[in-house]
């Protein structure tokens, strides 16, 4: 009889252990749980940084390409393209308080302005290629994700859209003569991008 004391010691003393692994064993869950969720929001945290790093540096590369357009190789070509239209201020000043010029005016008139810098030996042609090309990269950058869309849209799209008015018609006449694929592309995805207009 002396021993059942001792049974019931170890019946017991097991009865807390088995307690005491239930409670350390659910802690560790817990624990684990826990230090599951910790890490899980970490990465997310740690993928939106990135993301934002990554649309800062692609607004950056878009700001580069700003810069790009005011280096003195593409402020020289917009300036040549320009001064002649400058000769008709009053022409068209006086057409755009009417109703504005046709685009087959405005075709007429470029044809005319062209031609005219042919026979003074210019290279309004040349400025044309040069900022054509220049859209055409950036077009190339936007479509491939590597330039933020609405940084272009915003600074570029009223300038592609207003040089493809201007300068159009001679583009076609460019690709006729120097069997050119597709001068415009660049500058119509630029001049018809849409993400700064909403």
């Amino acid at each position: 009889m002396t021993q059942q004391p001792a049974d019931e010691e170890t019946a017991e003393e097991q009865k807390q252990d088995w307690t005491s692994w239930r409670v350390w064993r659910i802690s560790a869950g817990f624990v684990f749980a826990a230090s599951f969720i910790i890490s899980a929001l970490g990465l997310w945290a740690v993928y939106v940084q990135l993301d934002r790093g990554l649309e800062h540096r692609k607004a950056d590369i878009a700001l580069g390409f700003v810069e790009r357009f005011n280096t003195l190789t593409y402020v020289r070509a917009r300036n040549n393209l320009l001064k002649p239209w400058l000769k008709f201020q009053d022409q068209l000043a006086l057409a755009n308080a009417h109703d504005g010029l046709s685009r087959e005016q405005i075709d007429q008139l470029t044809t005319l302005i062209i031609q005219q810098d042919r026979e003074q030996n210019g290279s309004l042609e040349s400025d044309i290629l040069t900022v054509v090309n220049f859209f055409d990269e950036l077009s190339i950058c936007v479509s491939e994700g590597i330039c933020d869309a609405r940084t272009s849209c915003f600074y570029f799209q009223k300038r592609a859209a207003d040089f493809q008015v201007l300068y159009g018609s001679s583009l076609k006449n460019l690709q006729a003569v120097f069997n050119l694929e597709d001068p415009e592309k660049g500058l119509n995805e630029i001049a018809n991008l849409t993400q700064c207009l909403s």
